[in-house]
């Protein structure tokens, strides 16, 4: 037999973004629903209900004085905690670098 290259035209049947949707449906259910993503839920709704029980206490002194009562519950803040968009501000980026150091991690292992 020669060596001569059999050229071989395929063509491709379908979408190949047939079962993307699948296979992204999956992940999201397998990210979302890991302890990691649980704990970090479970972090910022503590932090959102601090802010709000100490924004309460502020907000009963000018309750009169404001004319939207619930974005004063996120914006104001007492003096041990800050506002809620502000623990965010903070809270937010070291999350971020913690799961992403994870995710790297993960892939070396």
């Amino acid at each position: 037999m020669t060596s001569q290259a059999i050229k071989v035209e395929r063509k491709r049947e379908g979408s190949p973004w047939t079962g993307l949707w699948a296979v992204v449906g999956k992940d999201m259910a397998d990210h979302l629903t890991s302890a990691r993503m649980r704990i970090l839920e479970l972090l910022i709704l503590l932090t959102a209900v601090a802010t709000v029980f100490g924004a309460v206490s502020n907000l009963q002194k000018s309750a009169g004085q404001e004319q939207f009562v619930f974005l004063k519950l996120f914006t104001t803040g007492q003096d041990p905690l800050p506002a809620f968009a502000g623990l965010l501000g903070f809270l937010v980026p070291l999350v971020a670098i913690a799961l992403s150091f994870d995710a790297i991690n993960g892939e070396f292992n």
